[in-house]
């Protein structure tokens, strides 16, 4: 019920030359009381996270199905920098790099939206997803989302999940503290009309997009805040 493909939380040893492939992920027939205060609602369909330092380095998700899930993507780099003994020394900052999703077909998602945030100083480098459509439920009104990218708390020390944001001020995408990323063939829909930029990107350098479609006319479906180098085609 909280994240079906998981590479985390715990992360000292990191994660390297992983492929993951060919999976449907559909929302767990379970009781609905809380879990360790986390509601029984599909929180993630893919969660890839770097918070205790380690390397993540060379991980390959392609060919997935998500039905039904808040957040279909969430890729954190974080620094809870929890020990994995009493006596072992507090862990660096971790890394992630060299991450490819692909070929992800997402329909009946909920209004988190998908993200992929590094720290400052610390940023997820060489990432991209190529192949990707989400459908998400929609229907948000002023008050039921953060309306400014600029008040999304970092909260790199705390536990990774999407609910500390909840519904995030963009439909489709949340980046954040990102070294060369690109997006191609990224289709982003809602069942019902959702108020929110489909694309936010904020401290990235080198962005490229490419075939980026969606419910929002051209230009207005990316916003961007402190970008580097960025490429539209």
């Amino acid at each position: 019920f909280c994240a079906a493909i998981k590479c985390g939380t715990e992360s000292t040893g990191g994660f390297r030359n992983i492929i993951i492939s060919n999976c449907i992920i559909r929302p767990s027939a379970c009781p609905t009381a809380p879990v360790f205060r986390t509601p029984r609602i599909g929180q993630v369909g893919i969660a890839l996270e770097i918070v205790d330092g380690g390397i993540m380095d060379g991980v390959t998700v392609s060919n997935i199905i998500i039905e039904g899930t808040e957040c279909p993507i969430y890729v954190r780099l974080g620094n809870r920098a929890r020990k994995h003994t009493d006596e072992a020394p507090e862990p660096p900052r971790g890394k992630m790099r060299n991450i490819s999703l692909s070929d992800i077909n997402v329909y009946g998602a909920g209004n988190y939206s998908s993200s992929i945030t590094g720290i400052p100083g610390s940023p997820i480098e060489n990432i991209t997803l190529n192949n990707i459509r989400i459908v998400n439920r929609g229907g948000l009104k002023q008050g039921e989302y953060t309306s400014d990218a600029s008040k999304v708390p970092e909260l790199e020390k705390e536990y990774p999940a999407p609910d500390r944001w909840r519904n995030l001020p963009s439909s489709g995408f949340f980046i954040r503290h990102v070294q060369d990323i690109a997006l191609r063939d990224v289709t982003l829909h809602s069942v019902s009309a959702d108020p929110r930029v489909p694309v936010i990107a904020d401290d990235v350098d080198n962005l490229h997009i490419s075939n980026l479609r969606s419910d929002h006319p051209g230009k207005d479906a990316v916003q961007l805040f402190h970008i580097r180098t960025f490429k539209r085609l």
